[in-house]
């Protein structure tokens, strides 16, 4: 691929992003979210910016995305030559340098990986995100992909993107309350790095898999998240994020038995163990775990900024049940990030 055209002097330049998203819905076209971000309609004219022989514009013309998330962000010639590597041999990958240049790190991949994280956890459904697309706006068209990056914890697989049909709504009406979770959730993020569960769970909560595959990944998510022990994980699993959600002991106890069935799902699929009509009726409802999971990832996130995620936590997790006090407290502190 050929680079950019680079222009002398360190002159801000415009790097842009482009990330094609699957089962996206918006009620406006396009969905300017802030200055530097917007979403539209994946069509030729939206695609016109590049090259009709560009890799990107081939990827999109064969997985066929509904929508283009578009983010700018802006950097020197300088810092771009650096980037590209291209006082180096042009048989290097100048990308794979530029991925251990803190300035490249800082200033374009990491946004967009951000942003990609907070409409993950922002509200239910499902969002798939392919490869992002890297290239400098010389013009109105003909521009090039410098390349592909995978920006998402997504390991995406097209033909199980087909078979989950994926679906995220994002509408103009939910953008004040996006930007005020964004800013919630990075003050929150930066408190709770220190703990690798979350990342872990952030990284199996954000996989796209095939059907029985994705109950695994969220299932080992929520078991990251809350039972740090080797014995009895599936009933404290299934008592803790009953614990943590449930806002009456009649939600309680259905949460506990969803969980629990999940977690023979779980099992079974791990063992190679044959399923039973019970556990096939539970596969169908991936969507509920899906959420499920969503709300106890943004919980213990929020929990974990607060007091942190000690063994007297775990403890305080299954004594909600036996004091109103403590549940109430508990579920306050970890309902910040729940908007909806």
């Amino acid at each position: 691929m050929p680079p950019p055209t680079i222009l002398t002097g360190n002159e801000p330049l415009p790097v842009r992003s482009v990330t094609p998203l699957y089962g996206f819905s918006t009620d406006v076209e396009p969905l300017v979210i802030m200055d530097d971000v917007e979403i539209t309609r994946a069509t030729d004219e939206h695609l016109r910016v590049f090259s009709s022989e560009d890799v990107f514009v081939q990827h999109v013309r064969l997985y066929q995305p509904q929508h283009l998330l578009w983010k700018t962000t802006y950097l020197t010639a300088d810092q771009l030559a650096l980037i590209l590597g291209l006082t180096d041999s042009s048989d290097a990958d100048p990308w794979r340098a530029a991925s251990e240049s803190p300035p490249w790190l800082a200033n374009v991949i990491e946004p967009v990986a951000d942003l990609l994280r907070v409409l993950h956890l922002f509200k239910p459904g499902r969002l798939v995100a392919g490869d992002t697309s890297f290239f400098v706006q010389t013009g109105e068209t003909g521009c090039g992909t410098m390349s592909l990056v995978r920006c998402s914890e997504m390991s995406v697989d097209f033909h199980s993107v087909k078979q989950l049909s994926p679906h995220y709504e994002f509408n103009a009406g939910d953008i004040p309350f996006f930007l005020s979770f964004m800013v919630h959730l990075y003050e929150v993020w930066l408190k709770a790095l220190k703990y690798p569960q979350i990342d872990l769970a952030m990284y199996r909560y954000a996989r796209e898999s095939s059907l029985y595959g994705e109950a695994v990944e969220l299932m080992i998510s929520l078991e990251a998240l809350l039972v740090p022990e080797e014995e009895g994980i599936a009933f404290r699993l299934a008592q803790r994020v009953a614990n943590l959600l449930g806002g009456d002991a009649k939600i309680r106890k259905e949460i506990f038995r969803e969980i629990r069935d999940f977690y023979s799902v779980r099992s079974k699929i791990v063992h190679g163990a044959k399923f039973k009509r019970k556990e096939f009726d539970t596969v169908q409802k991936l969507d509920w775990l899906r959420e499920i999971t969503r709300r106890v990832l943004l919980s213990v996130m929020a929990l974990a900024a607060d007091v942190g995620l000690e063994p007297d936590l775990y403890v305080a997790l299954n004594d909600m049940c036996f004091d109103d006090e403590l549940r109430r407290s508990l579920q306050s502190k970890a309902a910040r990030l729940l908007h909806c």
